[in-house]
């Protein structure tokens, strides 16, 4: 059966690795020099080369040398290939977020209403609409309401927990309207009527009637 050709290379380093012993390393050129003419910074005519085919020590080393070379390169593909997949598992989750939170579900206008009433002291009480579904809730905020954090519960009724407890930071926007972008997920709410509270740094609540579809 004829060899193969990585047989002949390995018969080829054996016969190397004892054909001139230099046990005193006599003309030896040093490391650094096998390193650069492994990593292919020396020319192949360097003087080097034609010692290292004369010397079996140095043939070990510098055989050795390319191995070290071969298994870093390896390892950088294998480290590149996960930094890839990595990355563009990072790029996916971001778009999707960036999905979900541009994704606007719902407008609730609240300019009409005043920041210092309950929402539900009008002659018409302020009704709100949204789909259930996950996504972005733009609120203009009423009048005169001042920009920072807001919390917002969605409940069964005024005095009932929290079904849904949401937090967001309003902003001015250039048009002078207090703006607030609550993410939300009503995906699992069943369709019917809830509360809907906003409430700034801990000031008493508005509440507003909210219906699910």
């Amino acid at each position: 059966m004829p060899r193969r050709p990585d047989e002949f290379d390995r018969l080829f380093e054996d016969v190397y690795h004892n054909a001139y012993p230099n046990p005193e390393r006599v003309g030896c050129p040093g490391r650094d020099t096998l390193l650069r003419l492994a990593s292919k910074e020396l020319p192949i005519s360097h003087p080097t080369r034609e010692h290292i085919a004369r010397c079996s020590p140095c043939f070990q080393e510098f055989r050795e040398i390319q191995r070290e070379m071969k298994a870093r390169r390896r390892r950088g593909k294998i480290l590149a290939t996960a930094a890839g997949i990595v990355i563009a598992c990072g790029t996916g989750i971001m778009l999707t977020q960036l999905h979900f939170q541009e994704s606007v579900i719902a407008r609730w206008d609240l300019q009409s209403a005043s920041p210092s009433r309950d929402f539900n002291d009008y002659q018409q009480p302020v009704h709100l609409e949204a789909p259930a579904k996950r996504g972005t809730i733009a609120v203009t905020l009423p009048l005169g309401s001042e920009p920072g954090e807001y919390e917002v519960e969605v409940r069964h009724d005024r005095n009932g927990g929290a079904i849904k407890d949401l937090k967001s930071t309003a902003t001015l926007s250039t048009q002078g309207k207090t703006v607030l972008k609550i993410p939300a997920d009503f995906s699992e709410l069943p369709v019917g009527d809830y509360v809907v509270a906003f409430r700034r740094d801990q000031q008493a609540w508005h509440f507003a009637r909210l219906h699910v579809d």
